[in-house]
């Protein structure tokens, strides 16, 4: 019987895929996403997200001026530690919410 299950499941799987396949590059090429990429559209968005601030971290990107607090003539190795800072904590959000989505643990939550 569980083989039976197995093959029945698999061949409804590659059913599904002819069928749907088609139509998810045709809505990709013509609106850039599909009824597919919506359901981990978060979880997908948010590994990007923290990807591209953890790329920013890493290679040293310009600053905004948001960082100099008002003060023009902050130095600018000042101005990248405060945002390396904040992006970090922001990034480790990110990354968890990739990971678990909305469900952050209680631990994870009293180490940050």
């Amino acid at each position: 019987m569980l083989r039976i299950n197995r093959l029945y499941r698999s061949f409804m799987s590659s059913v599904r895929n002819v069928i749907f396949t088609p139509k998810w590059w045709y809505q990709r090429a013509r609106y850039g996403y599909s009824d597919r990429d919506w359901w981990n559209g978060d979880f997908y968005l948010s590994g990007v997200i923290a990807g591209i601030m953890e790329d920013i971290v890493n290679k040293g990107h310009g600053v905004s001026t948001s960082y100099s607090y008002g003060d023009w003539k902050t130095p600018i190795e000042t101005m990248v530690e405060s945002r390396d800072v904040e992006f970090n904590k922001y990034i480790a959000i990110f990354r968890e919410y990739s990971k678990n989505g909305p469900a952050i643990d209680q631990e994870w939550v009293d180490n940050f």
